[in-house]
């Protein structure tokens, strides 16, 4: 009973610090990034749920599987919601195809890009147990689908370099989690 009551608490304390670091510090810039309220509310979902973990890891000294699946798929959920429920496009935009275009793209987008899709590479190092090619392809294949469906719902367009860059990220997050892997 006192390990559920301390869950719980726990559960509080995390709701409360997502909250604050949103609102203080997080929203102000994460509002460049995102348009709709659920946007936001995956972005405390996630956070909150970080925070419970970190807290749980720091008493109980171990992260269990269910408590990474968990927050792998909370993240998936901000992604889908960053990428997705964004307003529509006043105008028409068409897909990007050139490589070469990515001279043009801000410090900040390439960084985004690429940091953004790190923790895929890592959780998919760590917890899919397939072929290092199946486990791109099907991270590709997540990519492809998000790029295809902003520009179909008008909330984005296709993007070449941002696939490119996401893929970037996926990799440098693969190699980081083999890397301490190691160690």
């Amino acid at each position: 009973m006192r390990n559920i009551t301390f869950k719980v608490l726990y559960g509080i304390i995390s709701i409360l610090i997502a909250q604050f670091l949103c609102y203080f510090l997080i929203d102000d810039i994460f509002v460049n990034f995102a348009t709709s309220i659920l946007t936001f509310v995956s972005l405390r979902l996630v956070l909150a749920i970080t925070v419970y973990i970190s807290i749980n890891w720091v008493m109980d000294k171990v992260i269990c599987k269910l408590e990474k699946d968990i927050l792998f798929f909370s993240y998936i959920l901000l992604s889908v919601s960053i990428s997705l429920l964004r307003f529509n496009l006043d105008m028409n935009r068409y897909p990007n195809f050139n490589v070469i275009n990515i001279i043009n793209y801000s410090k900040t987008t390439i960084f985004f890009n690429i940091f953004f899709y790190i923790p895929f590479g890592v959780y998919f190092s760590n917890r899919i147990n397939i072929s290092k090619l199946y486990k791109f392809i099907i991270f590709l294949s997540y990519i492809l689908v998000i790029e295809i469906s902003q520009h179909f719902l008008n909330v984005g367009f296709f993007d070449i370099n941002d696939v490119i860059l996401n893929c970037l990220g996926f990799l440098i997050g693969y190699i980081l989690q083999r890397l301490i892997r190691i160690m």
